[in-house]
């Protein structure tokens, strides 16, 4: 726990760029999202299906509730067209 604390306060005063930095090395990113999430939710003991595809959505959601522009959105999202994005 010391160590992803440690980790934490390394990356909020900007010693890193990445949102998920390698726990070796905070100048590189972590080799897969998908191992860390089942770490997580495996140390979190999340026995329910949380899926790493729905956060996603769940950000998408939320930003357009909160009334961020569809193409900001779709920018941030990846999304080719607006049509994606506005459904």
């Amino acid at each position: 726990m010391a160590v992803v604390l440690r980790r934490v306060k390394e990356a909020e005063r900007g010693a890193t760029p990445l949102v998920f930095p390698s726990p070796h090395n905070v100048q590189t990113p972590i080799g897969s999202v998908k191992k860390a999430h089942g770490a997580t939710t495996t140390r979190a003991k999340i026995e329910s299906r949380f899926r790493l595809y729905g956060l996603g959505h769940t950000f998408a959601t939320r930003a357009a509730a909160s009334d961020m522009s569809l193409p900001t959105l779709a920018a941030i999202l990846g999304h080719a067209n607006i049509q994606m994005t506005m459904r």
